[in-house]
């Protein structure tokens, strides 16, 4: 389930520009806020997944897509709200296995992105 992902797709500065008012520094730290709790929440959606325990698959998911959404990252958040469609239907671990597996390369692309955009602040 492999989707492709530009960055436009991943980080999306014109979003973060308009939502607050072209203030750099702001979006320094929102960019900041995301390298730094991306990783975790992420670990702990692992976590969960391999727990197969739907609530906390959920809870983590849904934190990680209010970062997501701010970042404009529209393929990453299609892919967390997949993951929360499957915790619905008690889905197997096999198939939030396959999602998370795209999740991981999107978070990894992302958190690339906003390390060279911070790097070239």
């Amino acid at each position: 389930m492999n989707q492709s992902t530009n960055q436009k797709d991943l980080f999306d500065l014109d979003k973060l520009n308009q939502m607050f008012d072209n203030d750099n520094n702001q979006i320094i730290k929102v960019i900041k806020i995301a390298i730094e709790v991306i990783p975790q929440y992420n670990s702990n959606l692992k976590t969960a997944i391999n727990q197969q325990n739907y609530k906390e698959i959920k809870f983590h998911a849904h934190k990680i897509k209010a970062i997501l959404l701010s970042l404009g990252s529209t393929n990453t958040i299609q892919i967390i709200k997949n993951i929360e469609a499957l915790t619905e239907k008690n889905s197997p671990q096999s198939e939030f296995l396959a999602l998370y597996k795209d999740l991981e390369a999107n978070i990894t692309k992302l958190l690339k992105i906003l390390n060279m955009y911070i790097n070239n602040q």
